[in-house]
């Protein structure tokens, strides 16, 4: 297809060895729906054929636009991207995953009818090593800011981002950050605009050992303790270095699986809800949706203590059984059960 001269959305691609699937992700964008486009990719030092595949596509495609830097790092690249964008609004993805057809059509009209949107996502669906799964992440924007305190809400490459409301962000990804830099992103983009999700599988996020989120697991985690702790200070002053920093390992699995954690978790939780009847981020609903999920989540996690689990989930003054769907309760049903058959057969 012939390059449009001046495009609506440019698509943020960052890439560095992504050979085996580079041919994919392209054929996945050119291929849209939404035919205003064009895509910024940026080889970031890349050592196999993924320069040439890339050369390919723009003898193929005029929309396709490549530029070079050397190994400056996801965020680093996507900073050069930007620089040579010339979309209004900017779309990320990945090189190693796939959108779906409708996918950026979708966004651009959810743009066009709410001006004071800044950021839309999209649900995700899982494919490759780690299986599939759906990533349901909360649709409005109070539930989205809401889940905010405790982890990203967005999947980074299936996001859309206004570009006139990135102006006072400078530089827009941060590599201080780490592979943390999308949660770092969308607390600051909070305070600009409305936050989004549309409630449809739009992006195939594919898993394999070699991506960066699997091979900088612990730089990530890194990035997302200081988001954690600036998100507390600026909503929660009086939460202490200490409850900021349990915060973090509670968000982050990092606690071992025991009773004492659950009692803690639920504590905690408690008094996170008590502190938003004083400090509103969202509606009573959408709090309660967000609490009763990362209830689910804790208990899931300390599932290796039996049904015990399930009998708290469930007895909790939490909201639990009537704000998370059957099929997540059911998943807390066989897994805690499964860990009670293996205690007595071991």
């Amino acid at each position: 297809m012939s390059k449009i001269s001046s495009p609506t959305i440019s698509v943020l691609l960052p890439v560095r060895n992504a050979a085996y699937f580079i041919d994919e992700a392209m054929e996945s964008i050119l291929g849209q729906s939404e035919p205003d486009l064009e895509v910024v990719a940026i080889n970031d030092g890349s050592t196999d054929d993924t320069a040439e595949r890339l050369k390919a596509w723009t003898s193929r495609d005029d929309r396709c636009r490549v530029f070079h830097s050397n190994g400056l790092g996801p965020a680093g690249a996507l900073n050069v991207a930007l620089l040579h964008a010339q979309g209004s609004l900017l779309a990320r993805m990945d090189a190693d995953d796939i959108s779906l057809p409708g996918r950026l059509a979708s966004q651009r009209a959810l743009f066009e009818k709410k001006p004071r949107l800044v950021v839309c996502g999209t649900w995700a669906r899982t494919f490759g090593d780690a299986g599939s799964h759906t990533w349901r992440h909360p649709i409005n924007d109070g539930a989205i800011r809401a889940r905010l305190i405790f982890d990203s809400p967005l999947v980074h490459p299936s996001v859309m981002l206004r570009r006139c409301a990135l102006a006072s962000l400078q530089p827009l990804y941060r590599s201080e950050f780490g592979r943390a830099e999308d949660y770092d992103l969308w607390e600051r983009l909070q305070h600009l605009g409305e936050m989004e999700n549309i409630p449809q599988v739009l992006l195939r996020y594919r898993t394999h050992p070699a991506q960066v989120t699997v091979t900088a697991r612990s730089d990530s985690e890194a990035g997302a303790a200081k988001v954690r702790r600036r998100i507390l200070q600026v909503w929660w002053p009086e939460s202490t270095v200490d409850e900021q920093n349990w915060h973090h390992s509670f968000c982050a699995n990092l606690l071992s699986p025991t009773r004492e954690t659950l009692d803690a978790a639920e504590r905690w939780l408690q008094r996170l809800s008590k502190h938003h009847k004083r400090d509103r981020i969202a509606t009573e609903r959408e709090w309660r949706s967000v609490i009763a999920m990362k209830w689910w989540e804790a208990c899931r996690h300390c599932r290796i203590l039996g049904p015990i689990v399930l009998q708290r989930f469930i007895r909790s003054s939490l909201p639990g059984k009537t704000s998370v769907p059957a099929k997540r309760i059911l998943r807390l049903v066989v897994e805690t059960m499964s860990s009670r058959q293996k205690k007595v057969t071991s």
